[in-house]
C-alpha cells in the first residue's frame, strides 16, 4: 500500500482531513489485493464481491480494509478452516467479532490461510501448501494464523482477526516482525468462532501498531457491550505501566535472544530481572493436559469418520490420540485447579509489577526445513521451540501482547512477549506505543524489516 500510509490509525487521520475519500481509499487496497491477494501472500479466498462493490459503509472504520483467518463464519459462508475455499451456505452468518467490524464501517476484503482447523505452529498445510515469509522465503512463517502476518507485513491489510490456543497469533506475529496480541479468555464474543480447544482458545489480533490493535479493540468491546448491555467481561480503561517483572530463562535461548532480552530490560526502568519461574513447568504441563483433551473432546468425531469429504489432517489426529489416552481425570484437575493457578500468579507476579516480560520466540526464527517434520534437515527441539513459551499463557487466560525488540543475525525478528492482568489489554497497548516509539522512532513496527520482492 505505497500509495497509503502504513497503519490504519494513520489512514484515518487522511480521511479525516480529506487528504483522501474512503472509496479511494478501498479503490487502492482493492488494487493492491488483485495483483498480490494469492495463497503465498496469505490469502485462500479474495471476495470478489467486496472488491467490485464501491458501496462504502459509514462508521469509524469507513474506507479501511481488513481480510481475517479462515476459521471465521461469514455471511451465506462457511469457514474454509485451512482445508480449501469456503463453501456458500445461505443460513451462515458473520461471527460476532467479524459483524462488529462489519458494523463500525469496515470492509472484508478476503479468508486467509492457516493450518488445518488451526493445529499447528507453522504454515505447512498438506491442503494448501505453505503460505512465504515475507521478510525471507527460507525462513518460516509461525501458524496457525500464518495467514493473517503473511497478509499484515505484506500490507495487503492492515490487521487482522486471528485465534490463539497455544500460541497461533503470537508465532506468525513474531516470525513475520508484527504485533500480536492474545486477548483476554472470554473477553471476544467467539460465537461464529470454530473451535479448537474451546477452553484455550482466544480470539486476538495482527497489526503493524498498537495504535491499530486498540482501534479495532475498542470496536469490537463496543459493539458487543451494545449487544450485551450487562455483560462483565469487557475491556478496563488504560492506565499508566511501568513496573516490569522480566523472566530471563538463558539456559533455553539462543545467545542473541538472551542478549536483545537483556539489553531492552536495562533499557527501561522498574525492570526485575530474573532467570527463574518455577511454577512454569507445572503450567506448561497443565496447559498440554488440557490442550490434548479438548481437541479429543472436540474432534473425535472427525478423525472417526475422516472421510474425503470431512479429512482429518494428520497433526489434528495425532492431538487427539494423544488427548484420548489422557486420563479424565488429570484433564478434570487441570480445568478445575485453573482459577487457583491464575490467582497465584498473579499475587505472585504480577501484584508488584503491572506487566511480566518473557520470550516469544527462545531461538533466531529457523529455516522452513528444519522445522518441517518430513524433511531431511528437520530439527523437533526447534519446532518445539516455536511454541515453547506460548501455552501456558492461554491455560491462565491472560492478555499476551508479542512485539519485535531487534533483529538476529539473518536480520530476522527478535520478540519479546509481554503480559499483564485480566482485561487489561489498553493499558498494555498504551506501554507499547511508549516502548516502540521510544525504541524505534516509528509506531509502525511492520516497516521496520525490509519485504522480499
Amino acid at each position: 500500500m505505497s500509495e497509503l500510509p502504513g497503519t490504519l490509525t494513520e489512514l484515518q487521520a487522511w480521511l479525516a482531513q480529506g487528504a483522501l475519500s474512503p472509496a479511494e481509499s478501498l479503490r487502492i487496497q482493492r488494487q493492491r489485493i488483485t495483483s498480490l491477494g494469492n495463497l503465498s501472500n496469505g490469502f485462500v479466498d479474495v471476495f470478489e464481491d467486496s472488491l467490485a462493490n464501491h458501496e462504502v459503509k459509514k462508521g469509524v472504520l469507513s474506507g479501511i480494509g481488513l481480510a481475517h483467518k479462515d476459521i471465521f463464519s461469514l455471511t451465506n459462508r462457511n469457514p474454509g478452516l485451512g482445508l480449501g475455499h469456503g463453501q456458500i451456505n445461505a443460513s451462515a452468518q458473520n461471527a460476532s467479532c467479524i459483524e462488529s467490524l462489519h458494523q463500525s464501517g469496515a470492509t472484508h476484503f478476503g479468508a486467509l490461510h492457516m493450518a488445518p482447523f488451526a493445529c499447528g505452529a507453522t504454515s505447512s498445510n498438506e491442503y494448501l501448501g505453505e503460505c512465504i515469509n515475507p521478510l525471507n522465503p527460507g525462513r518460516v512463517v509461525g501458524g496457525s494464523s500464518s495467514g493473517s502476518a503473511v497478509a499484515v507485513a505484506r500490507e495487503l491489510c492492515f490487521a487482522s482477526l486471528g485465534t490463539d490456543t497455544a500460541g497461533s497469533i503470537r508465532i506468525p506475529a513474531a516470525s513475520c516482525g508484527l504485533m500480536g496480541l492474545k486477548t483476554t479468555a472470554g473477553l471476544i464474543d467467539q460465537t461464529g468462532v470454530s473451535a479448537l480447544a474451546p477452553a484455550l482458545d482466544s480470539v486476538g489480533l495482527v497489526a503493524r501498531s498498537a495504535n491499530d490493535m486498540e482501534t479495532l479493540l475498542q470496536q469490537i468491546n463496543a459493539q458487543d457491550t451494545r449487544r450485551l448491555p450487562h455483560s462483565t467481561v469487557c475491556l478496563k480503561p488504560a492506565v499508566d505501566f511501568e513496573r516490569i517483572r522480566c523472566w530471563l530463562p538463558t539456559h533455553l535461548l539462543d545467545s542473541s535472544v538472551a542478549e536483545h532480552m537483556l539489553e531492552v530490560s536495562k533499557s527501561l526502568q522498574h525492570v526485575l530481572v530474573s532467570e527463574h519461574f518455577e511454577e512454569e513447568g507445572a503450567l506448561s504441563a497443565l496447559a498440554e493436559v488440557l490442550l490434548y483433551q479438548q481437541v479429543a473432546q472436540t474432534h473425535l468425531g472427525l478423525l472417526k469418520d475422516n472421510s474425503k469429504e470431512r479429512p482429518c489432517p494428520d497433526a489434528l489426529g495425532e492431538l487427539v490420540v494423544l488427548g484420548e489416552c489422557v486420563p479424565r481425570q488429570w484433564a478434570h484437575q487441570a480445568l478445575s485447579s485453573r482459577g487457583v493457578w491464575l490467582q497465584r500468579f498473579i499475587e505472585r507476579y504480577l501484584s508488584d509489577h503491572e506487566m511480566f516480560m518473557m520470550p516469544a520466540i527462545g531461538i533466531e526464527l529457523p529455516l522452513v526445513a528444519e522445522v518441517s517434520p518430513k524433511s531431511p534437515q528437520f530439527i523437533p527441539k526447534k519446532l518445539l521451540a516455536l511454541h515453547r513459551f506460548m501455552g501456558f499463557v492461554n491455560y491462565l487466560g491472560l492478555p499476551s501482547l508479542v512485539l519485535p525488540i531487534g533483529r538476529d543475525a539473518h536480520g530476522m525478528p527478535i520478540s519479546v512477549q509481554v503480559i499483564c492482568r485480566p482485561y487489561q489489554e489498553l493499558s498494555l497497548l498504551r506501554w507499547a506505543k511508549s516502548f516502540v516509539g521510544a525504541r524505534f522512532g516509528t509506531q509502525c513496527v511492520g516497516r521496520l524489516f525490509a519485504l522480499i520482492d
